[in-house]
Formats: structure tokens, sequence, C-alpha cells
């Protein structure tokens, strides 16, 4: 399962990379998913435990910004970066 404090740490990363230095890239890739999958749209979606992280690219620099769906014992939450 994903901690909130791991969640912060993808969104310090997303908002931390640079063109050189896409530190968002190496953490997404760093990480063993259960399961990854593209969609119609062209969407990738990660998914591990609780969470489905949803990105149209992992560049940080595409006008898609990534969300998360965090599923919590309250339902699920959707977090944007």
């Amino acid at each position: 399962m994903f901690t909130l404090h791991e969640i912060w740490n993808m969104q310090e990363a997303y908002q931390a990379s640079s063109r050189n230095n896409n530190l968002f890239q190496r953490l997404v890739e760093s990480i063993q998913w259960d399961d990854c999958y593209t969609t119609e749209d062209e969407t990738t979606v990660y998914e591990k435990g609780n969470i489905s992280l949803e990105v149209h690219s992992l560049d940080v620099f595409d006008d898609f910004v990534p969300s998360i769906l965090l599923e919590t014992e309250s339902g699920p939450e959707l977090i944007h970066f």
C-alpha cells in the first residue's frame, strides 16, 4: 500500500523535475507496479495496491497533469499534481 508520504514524494519529484533531470519519470520507473496498461485515449495507468496513477506522458512538460486515485477506508480520493 502507498502512504500519503509516498504520494507527496511523487508530487515533489514531479514539481522538482526539469527537462534535463526528470525526477518524476525516474521515480515512476523505479516502482514495481502491480499492473500497467494504456487506455483508449492513450493514458497510461500504473496500479499498485491502493493507488492508480494516470499519466499521458512521463514528460513533466506535457500539458496533461498526472492524477492519482487513492482508495481509502472512506472511499476513493482523486489527487491532482
